[in-house]
């Protein structure tokens, strides 16, 4: 596993975030670092563009990133 980072308190290190899509798709169980989306959980690549996101929520669901 990485570095742990922390931004505003929050412990990016196992947290994940929920996208919203503008065609109404969501998909969970995204990490995002500093910013930017750096992986999205059963993907080996992320499978939206910046564009498509209309909303994100953070979920604080817990998995094992990059198992």
């Amino acid at each position: 596993m990485g570095a742990m980072f922390t931004q505003a308190g929050r412990d990016w290190h196992g947290l994940s975030d929920s996208v919203n899509l503008q065609d109404g798709r969501v998909i969970d169980d995204v990490l995002i670092v500093g910013g930017t989306i750096t992986e999205v959980r059963g993907c080996d690549t992320i499978p939206f563009a910046v564009e498509d996101i209309s909303d994100i929520r953070v979920t604080h669901r817990k998995w094992e990133f990059r198992r």
